[in-house]
């Protein structure tokens, strides 16, 4: 039996109304899709597939405008169609969490937390 191997990888869009990010979380078994490209290839295909077989899938193409982007997926993770072809593709319990700041955030990541002894 396979192992079960966890990958997570944060998507950012940067700009300067807002600044948005990504944290997609899934299981594979294969561990070339620990790679991000790798995932990203994996993934494509199996929307791709959904997007051309499955009214849902080809709905959701329309409606995204040819731009069927992480936000859009996040929306359609329930489907049960998009599942199969998620696994087929070797992606499992696929899940996304899409958080947006408006930028002016008094600080950021770097900030030194501690005063200086």
């Amino acid at each position: 039996m396979s192992k079960t191997l966890h990958v997570k990888f944060i998507l950012f869009r940067d700009s300067n109304e807002e600044r948005t990010f990504a944290r997609v979380n899934a299981q594979v078994f294969d561990q070339s899709l620990t790679d991000q490209e790798e995932f990203k290839q994996a993934l494509r295909a199996a929307l791709t597939e959904w997007s051309t077989k499955t009214k849902e899938g080809t709905e959701a193409w329309a409606c995204s405008a040819g731009y069927f982007n992480i936000g859009d997926l996040a929306n359609h993770l329930g489907d049960n169609k998009l599942k199969r072809f998620l696994t087929k593709n070797g992606i499992f319990n696929l899940s996304i969490e899409i958080d947006s700041k408006v930028s002016g955030c008094p600080w950021d990541f770097d900030d030194i937390l501690m005063d200086a002894r």
